[in-house]
């Protein structure tokens, strides 16, 4: 799982301990939700850079650096 990602499930207070061979399980499916998350947010992101007709790019830009910042595929 991603370091940020890690980072942001201990800030939220989540309890993933006494899982025992859950904790597996636990760890893809909180790490795919946060990829869910990021895909949409770049998901609009592009989505108003659409719109703009891509006379800017600082949309698609936020879109990538948030991807990598959290590190997310592209």
């Amino acid at each position: 799982m991603n370091e940020r990602i890690r980072e942001l499930v201990r800030e939220s207070n989540l309890d993933v301990y006494g899982l025992g061979k859950e904790r597996y399980k636990w760890d893809y499916t909180v790490e795919k939700f946060a990829e869910l998350i990021v895909d949409e947010c770049c998901l609009k992101l592009l989505d108003m850079d659409e719109k703009t007709n891509g006379r800017h790019n600082y949309y698609k830009h936020a879109a990538l650096e948030l991807k990598r910042h959290v590190g997310v595929e592209e």
